[in-house]
């Protein structure tokens, strides 16, 4: 088994930050450092991520607020391309789902993890440079609206952020060779579902890296090439009255179809 990717999350006692008409953030070659007021402070250097805040609440917020931010930090300053999105695989092929807040990348990629495949990563998709998906913590942050209908017995853990959100535990995955890019939209002009094979292009590329979090440490390596692998896109309409036939168990039963077609 692979060692944690991720450092742990160091723990130093500090006032939180006072209420300011700036935020309170700072930003060197060698350090970036966000405060969230009333609560505490998250510090991401090469080496390491702190967490300054007064109790065992501040500090439970902070991470619960900033956490995922300043891990995504950390890694892009370890020389790791690092996306939006979700990451799930089965059976050593990883699958890249590739999309910002409120996308459905999270809430697929539990449905998937409890239809025979594995979760690689969610929030943060972790590539290294020899086209590996870098596994994380093996659960979901979902809004608490998407957890109904789970089974009683799922793992869930409320999370201090601010607004009512969970963290969901589901069946991990270790580390695993990019299979394919799977994009996920949400648009306004639609009224039905647009699910299709793409040929990977440039347009792909610079959808990848539009996808891309960057790195405010100056110190931190410049990111390398794009992988190139099969593309396809899902997008959904906002609302729909036969929302049904997008819904993530709709989508997924559709995903997996696509690419047990594609491997045989």
């Amino acid at each position: 088994m692979n060692p944690p990717l991720l450092p742990a999350f160091e723990y130093i006692e500090s006032p939180a930050p006072l209420l300011a008409p700036l935020a309170d953030y700072e930003v060197s070659d060698e350090h970036v450092r966000l405060g969230l007021h009333g609560s505490g402070s998250i510090e991401v250097t090469t080496t390491g991520i702190s967490v300054l805040a007064p109790d065992a609440l501040g500090y439970r917020r902070t991470i619960d607020r900033l956490g995922e931010w300043a891990q995504a930090q950390w890694l892009t300053a370890q020389g790791f391309r690092v996306m939006r999105g979700a990451v799930v695989a089965r059976q050593g092929k990883a699958v890249a789902l590739i999309g910002g807040s409120r996308c459905g990348a999270s809430v697929l990629a539990l449905v998937l993890s409890r239809r025979g495949w594995g979760l690689i990563s969610d929030g943060l998709v972790v590539m290294d440079a020899h086209g590996c998906m870098r596994a994380l913590d093996p659960s979901v942050t979902l809004d608490i609206e998407a957890i109904f209908g789970l089974p009683a017995d799922v793992p869930v853990t409320p999370l201090t952020t601010g607004r009512d959100r969970v963290k969901v535990s589901t069946t991990g995955h270790s580390d695993a060779e990019l299979g394919s890019y799977v994009f996920l939209r949400v648009k306004q002009s639609l009224n039905q579902l647009a699910f299709e094979r793409l040929p990977y292009s440039a347009a792909a590329a610079n959808a990848l890296d539009e996808n891309r979090i960057p790195s405010l440490l100056g110190s931190a390596p410049p990111p390398f090439p794009i992988f190139e692998a099969p593309t396809w896109r899902i997008a959904r309409p906002v609302a729909s009255v036969d929302s049904q036939s997008y819904s993530p168990p709709a989508l997924a039963a559709m995903l997996m179809s696509a690419m047990d077609s594609e491997v045989n």
